[in-house]
């Protein structure tokens, strides 16, 4: 019992070859896709695109180390063709509230003065009882800096 196979559309190298959007990749995988929709095995494609020759004698299709095209390429090469493209989805992520929104007036008065980070954390350590890091003031300043600036662009 024989198998029919489906009635593809036809195609060929030379109108893929006058697409401008395709490198040289693409092509080859477009190639190796069409030719698997009409039933071609990936040894026989490897055959053909070692057979199909530029006018100066050179071949056309290469790997990219210049080695001629072996089946392992055209397996790649269909299993390239095969994957979509993700969409990039982001999870909108909530701020949790600083351990220094607290004190944001007394930091934010600091850093008018012109006083480094390591003396605001030791002050709000002994005058104001903080119980957490230098890290924690650090990252808390550098978020108000990145805000003024992104304040001070839409202006």
């Amino acid at each position: 019992m024989r198998i029919e196979k489906k009635k593809v559309k036809k195609w060929s190298l030379q109108e893929l070859e006058a697409r401008p959007d395709l490198t040289r990749e693409q092509l080859f995988i477009e190639c190796v896709k069409n030719m698997s929709k009409n039933g071609w095995e990936f040894s026989e494609m490897a055959d053909w695109f070692n057979r199909q020759l530029h006018p100066d004698g050179r071949p056309k299709f290469l790997n990219q180390n210049g080695t001629a095209i072996r089946y392992q390429s055209c397996s790649r090469a269909y299993a390239a063709s095969k994957k979509r493209p993700r969409k990039k989805t982001y999870k909108k992520v909530e701020k949790r509230p600083s351990v220094c929104d607290e004190h944001r007036e007394f930091i934010l008065s600091n850093l008018t003065y012109g006083r480094p980070a390591m003396e605001i954390f030791l002050e709000l350590k002994e005058k104001h009882n903080f119980g957490y890091s230098y890290a924690a003031v650090t990252n808390f300043i550098r978020a108000l800096k990145a805000s003024e600036i992104e304040a001070k662009s839409k202006l």
